[in-house]
């Protein structure tokens, strides 16, 4: 598994190019970090959007989880 442990996001939410992948086991800094900048880029933050994408793109993991997360929000918001 390959994962990157970037610093949680800044309040400005600049962009921030994620470290290259590492081998570690997945950090609760690290998921809520992805979490973060998936509700903010969900919520119109173009700059947060932007950063996912950058992280997104070089980290598989990454790429993986947010794709999880994103199926299970679908399937929380189709419950009637």
């Amino acid at each position: 598994m390959t994962i990157t442990d970037p610093a949680p996001p800044a309040s400005d939410h600049g962009a921030v190019a994620a470290p290259p992948p590492t081998a570690a086991p997945i950090s609760e800094a690290w998921r809520d970090a992805l979490v973060d900048l998936l509700v903010l880029a969900e919520h119109g933050d173009a700059a947060a959007a932007g950063r996912l994408r950058g992280w997104t793109s070089v980290d598989p993991t990454a790429q993986a989880v947010v794709a999880r997360m994103r199926r299970d929000i679908g399937s929380l918001r189709s419950v009637r």
